[in-house]
């Protein structure tokens, strides 16, 4: 089900609209330094203190224990990070799908996982935590063909312990999974199909699904509103995701 005041705007679960709805900006994961033995475009994992600074969208994480990393993240669905700011954690990011600019970030804390924010159609470290097909497209909205191929922008279906959640880019609710409380917030979700010849070094763009999940565990987590495009930095997973 739908809920929030996207109601609204989009009219009963499932119908299409006439336009696309509106996605959030690019969600970015850029890795500023790390000491472990990794090429640019590889996955790693860090165990150590977390330090947390920034604000809104835009944070800076530093992770020190045997090995270091710094990361700088740029978050549309305002994820409050800093509330993580001074814990023992692992942090994990997944391999660069296309470039730099399509990494999954996921933090585990001695209790499990905290935060977890997908940015490409690579599910790995969500499934790993929560099971298969635990976030997926959902109902077609609207189709268009632009840049060479079409697209097709869904809405997102998470799996809550009563059942499915259904949300639009820039909803925030908040839903219970493996027994714990999560905001959760989807920033774009689009499927491409019929992608037309390209050049060969570029594979063309690609399916999206881009989401953020904090643990509601502390207090200052709002788990209900909308969220605004900030800028026109649109999310892409493709040969413009750098």
């Amino acid at each position: 089900m739908f809920t929030g005041p996207l109601l609204a705007l989009m009219g009963a679960l499932g119908c299409a609209t006439d336009q696309a709805p509106e996605q959030l900006e690019a969600l970015s994961v850029e890795v500023v330094s790390t000491s472990v033995a990794a090429d640019h475009v590889d996955g790693f994992a860090v165990t150590g203190l977390l330090s947390v600074s920034g604000e809104g969208r835009d944070f800076h994480l530093r992770v020190v224990g045997d090995n270091e990393a710094s990361l700088d993240l740029h978050l549309p669905g305002e994820s409050e990070l800093t509330l993580l700011d001074g814990r023992t954690v692992t942090l994990e990011l997944t391999g660069a799908v296309y470039g730099v600019g399509d990494r999954g970030v996921a933090i585990y804390d001695g209790s499990g996982l905290v935060f977890l924010a997908q940015n490409s159609w690579d599910d790995s470290l969500g499934a790993g935590w929560f099971g298969e097909s635990f976030a997926t497209w959902g109902e077609p909205l609207f189709s268009e063909r632009r840049d060479g191929a079409t697209w097709t922008y869904t809405t997102a279906i998470f799996q809550d312990d009563s059942g499915e959640v259904e949300l639009l880019p820039g909803e925030v609710v908040g839903l219970r999974a493996r027994g714990q409380e999560w905001r959760a917030v989807v920033n774009a979700a689009w499927l491409v199909e019929d992608v037309g010849l390209f050049d060969t070094a570029c594979a063309g763009p690609g399916d999206l699904l881009s989401f953020e999940l904090l643990r509601a565990e502390t207090e200052g987590v709002d788990v209900d509103g909308v969220v605004e495009a900030e800028s026109e930095r649109e999310a892409v997973v493709g040969c413009d995701s750098e």
